[in-house]
């Protein structure tokens, strides 16, 4: 198990900014993640502002739980095996370890009753910068395809910074993202 602060400020993206970006970097380096959103029926998980997913990078799998904590959201995260996913998505098995310890604990939520609510795909172009990371998205769940821009960084005023900076290069306009991925993919539900 891992925790990090996680500090982001994002901006969404029209195609033709993305197609800019993509166009001025190059692809080659352009990765898949997916992304499976879980939580209960009843939305307990979001209805205490955190979020819970596990993220597919390759052959690894990051079960990860979002929790609320000043500009940011504290992550915590375990390492699962293909076995553990596929039990988890075909029989809503959730993995044991310290995620389910803390929303059993700490949330008050079954976890027997956390179920994945389906996929969302991204397609994501890191930039490393001295202070900052910019990460470049398109994304897809439920027939929509949006593209967002992020930049994590130790605050949230040096984020927005970096990012407007970033995006004044291109002569792209800063347009804040009013919802996070997970949000997004929710309303479509």
């Amino acid at each position: 198990m891992s925790t990090n602060l996680e500090i982001e400020a994002k901006a969404l993206l029209t195609k033709v900014d993305y197609d800019k970006l993509i166009t001025h970097f190059g692809s080659e380096n352009i990765y898949k993640q997916v992304n499976y959103y879980i939580d209960s029926n009843k939305r307990d998980i979001v209805s205490k502002k955190c979020g819970l997913r596990i993220r597919t990078i390759g052959d690894e799998n990051e079960l990860t739980l979002k929790i609320p904590s000043g500009d940011g959201k504290l992550e915590i995260n375990q390492q699962i095996s293909n076995k553990s996913l596929n039990s988890f998505i075909s029989d809503n098995v959730f993995p044991d370890g310290e995620v389910k310890d803390y929303i059993t604990a700490n949330l008050g939520i079954d976890s027997t009753t956390l179920k994945c609510l389906g996929e969302l795909v991204t397609y994501r172009f890191d930039i490393k910068k001295e202070n900052c990371q910019i990460s470049i998205d398109k994304s897809q769940y439920h027939s929509i395809t949006d593209y967002e821009i992020e930049c994590e960084a130790d605050s949230m005023d040096k984020a927005i910074s970096e990012l407007k900076e970033f995006l004044n290069k291109f002569k792209i306009e800063y347009k804040k993202s009013p919802k996070s991925k997970l949000r997004r993919f929710l309303d479509t539900l």
